[in-house]
């Protein structure tokens, strides 16, 4: 992977109605562990309102409970995606949020980059 090459992954993610905090697993601890919607590439909609903008996405909860049925899984959510590229030595740039599918897009650490 070159240094301007990026991962972009395709799929369903879920969002939730209710305002959450997301973490970085590699943050925790310090004083960055709260991560604010603009670095992760998502705008979060006013107080007054439901954090997805009251956006239905029912497909989305459909398959998370059909993957639990039949697989005993679970559709991920955004800080799911984060924790696999951050295990698989990738780091998260930005959510694209497409209606009912997104994209995350990964690339290498800087660190690696240079190397």
């Amino acid at each position: 992977m070159g240094p301007h090459s990026r991962i972009l992954i395709h799929e369903y993610i879920l969002q939730h109605a209710t305002p959450s905090n997301s973490t970085s697993p590699s943050s925790q601890g310090s004083d960055t562990a709260v991560r604010d919607n603009k670095s992760l590439g998502h705008t979060q909609a006013p107080k007054e309102l439901l954090s997805n903008y009251g956006a239905g996405r029912v497909r989305q909860y459909n398959l998370d409970l059909v993957m639990m049925s039949l697989l005993n899984a679970q559709e991920r959510t955004l800080d799911g995606f984060i924790k696999l590229g951050e295990a698989s030595g990738l780091e998260f740039v930005k959510l694209w949020d497409f209606g009912e599918m997104s994209a995350v897009e990964f690339k290498l650490p800087e660190a690696a980059e240079q190397s």
